[in-house]
């Protein structure tokens, strides 16, 4: 077994004050909780490994014992004695020896409270963060995934417009898709072509035909800004684009 010569004893003992309260305390930790269950969640063996060296940067190793229950009733400043959680460190004070070290801490133990709102808004600002960087994947993914949809999946199922051998209703509007005019079967159901995208792209599912037209030649104008809100479609929309024109020239007194 490796030794360290340079491990010294800074074992975290605990007390019940008057009211039932624990206060915790060692050469530079000063706390209270609840209950001892509430002190202990701050002590786990994992918690003492990461986050001491972490949060005291004259913290060089840790070795974390079990917790010894006191043997016999003793008091201390009208607190009764409970136990300890056995616990050596390493103190390089090399490292450092300000405000957020264990040998700074020791000597000034009434900045220990200082010390401790430090490392809650460490925690804080990094939870904070761990949030920020959870939101942004998953806007990241859930873009993707409409992207995968909208340009993968999709572009074999639509996208293959054809003309009508008879008059068709459109899924989408209730409207007639007349008879030789350019339409789109997409899922079995039949659209004109405005239509489906007003659809797919403008996830609306109650719109007029007219309506669906007035948002599908909206998209003009992104055509040099391509692609569109992500949509991997430029040339898609530019072919349709053209039947719809041509649909209209035809039609243009059916809708």
């Amino acid at each position: 077994m490796e030794l360290n010569e340079n491990l010294k004893k800074y074992d975290i003992k605990f007390y019940e004050n008057p009211d039932g309260t624990i206060h915790y305390e060692n050469a530079f930790l000063d706390g209270d909780a609840k209950t001892l269950k509430d002190a202990f969640t701050h002590f786990s063996k994992k918690d003492l490994d990461w986050e001491l060296p972490y949060f005291y940067e004259d913290i060089f190793d840790v070795r974390v014992g079990a917790y010894e229950p006191a043997l016999r009733d003793k008091k201390s400043k009208g607190r009764k004695y409970l136990g300890k959680i056995n616990l050596q460190l390493d103190i390089q004070p090399s490292w450092g020896t300000g405000e957020h070290s264990v040998t700074y801490l020791s000597k000034n133990r009434d900045k220990i409270k200082d010390h401790e709102k430090w490392i809650k808004k460490m925690k804080r600002d990094e939870a904070i963060e761990k949030f920020i960087n959870k939101l942004k994947d998953g806007l990241k993914n859930a873009f993707s995934e409409v992207k995968r949809k909208l340009s993968g999946r999709y572009q074999y199922e639509m996208f293959y417009p054809e003309k009508t051998r008879n008059d068709l209703i459109c899924s989408h509007c209730g409207n007639i898709i007349p008879k030789g005019s350019y339409y789109e079967e997409y899922q079995r159901q039949n659209y004109h072509l405005e239509c489906l995208w007003d659809s797919l792209f403008n996830e609306k599912s109650d719109h007029t035909q007219e309506t669906a037209k007035d948002f599908f030649y909206s998209l003009k104008k992104y055509l040099r800004l391509w692609p569109f809100h992500g949509l991997d479609t430029k040339d898609d929309y530019k072919f349709d684009l053209e039947l719809v024109q041509s649909n209209d020239r035809k039609f243009k007194d059916l809708v």
